[in-house]
């Protein structure tokens, strides 16, 4: 997941599109108990050059499969985080480094996963999930005990 710089600055142009499909790294998901689907996950969008820094904006979209946290069925969720994000030669707070004309977004996305991805997963917004007492799935109708009347 690399922007190479240098065949934008060659042709004088100071923005430019990207898009990737990457494997993540299934070791960085922070939601309990899930993982990555199978799929390949994307990164796209478009990027500025400024003097030495280099402003990034886009998109990240990825699939996370697992267990809801309310019903414990198998379910996946399509997560898109948006971010706007500066690149720089020069260390700074709230910024990725960059060098030799070559702007890597593996640390980036990285940290969009760590810090935005989902912490848990439902099936749907509206699950009900299990009764305590006697954990019928509460989904698929009332089951009957006192706690639920």
């Amino acid at each position: 997941m690399v922007i190479d710089l240098r065949e934008f600055k060659q042709k004088g142009q100071f923005t430019g599109d990207f898009n990737f499909d990457f494997t993540p790294d299934g070791e960085i998901l922070p939601t309990l108990g899930a993982k990555f689907s199978n799929e390949t996950a994307n990164v796209s969008g478009s990027f500025e050059i400024d003097g030495r820094d280099v402003y990034v904006y886009g998109k990240l979209t990825f699939t996370v499969e697992g267990e809801c946290a309310r019903c414990l069925k198998d379910c996946s969720k399509v997560v898109l985080l948006e971010f706007d994000e500066k690149f720089s030669i020069f260390k700074e707070d709230d910024c990725y480094l960059y060098s030799k004309d070559r702007i890597d977004l593996t640390d980036m996305v990285n940290d969009l996963i760590l810090s935005e991805a989902p912490q848990i997963i439902y099936c749907k917004p509206d699950c009900k999930g299990l009764c305590p007492t006697c954990g019928k799935d509460l989904n698929e109708g009332e089951c009957g005990c006192s706690t639920n009347s």
